[in-house]
């Protein structure tokens, strides 16, 4: 479709200037493309609507070119999406493949700690958690980091046994 090009163009420039509506409503004939899937999906995802982000890019993961900017960006937000949506099991795979090429990225890593903080995985939870404010994951500090954000999250228990390894260490 002629026209296709321009619409994931201004679609791309809405999203990035903070308008996912305008960016569904210009994409919402080329649904059928990958491409216009894609950033409608993402622009769902911007507009809070994570059931909708997640319908869109789910069947995307895989048909989208390998290791492309597309396909990364698809499984980050769809991994956004399935956690914001309280679908844990679902989220943490692909916020673990996300890490792969967006290690420097503190936010993904808080999600990922707080996902594994609420599937109670308290290690894995405080070796996340340690990354994303550079904190070896063993030292006190890394337990005491561990400790302060199931304590925020109402994970009492885990963040006692947390604070017990820092106090011993």
């Amino acid at each position: 479709h002629p026209n296709i090009s321009q619409a994931l163009a201004s679609a791309r420039t809405a999203i990035d200037a903070g308008r996912p509506a305008e960016a569904v409503r210009l994409l919402s004939g080329f649904a059928g493309d990958p491409r216009a899937a894609h950033l409608l999906g993402v622009a769902q995802y911007h507009n809070d609507e994570f059931a909708r982000a997640i319908e869109m890019l789910a069947p995307l993961v895989d048909r989208l070119p390998a290791d492309s900017l597309e396909q990364r960006e698809t499984i980050q937000v769809l991994g956004l999406s399935y956690y914001l949506a309280g679908r844990l099991p679902e989220a943490i795979p692909l916020l673990e493949r996300t890490r792969a090429w967006a290690a420097d990225n503190m936010e993904l890593a808080q999600v990922l700690g707080m996902a594994y903080i609420q599937t109670r995985q308290p290690d894995l939870a405080r070796g996340a958690l340690a990354r994303a404010f550079d904190v070896a994951p063993d030292s006190p500090g890394g337990h005491l980091l561990a400790a302060q954000m199931m304590i925020r999250m109402e994970f009492y228990e885990m963040a006692d046994a947390e604070l017990q390894k820092a106090l011993m260490l």
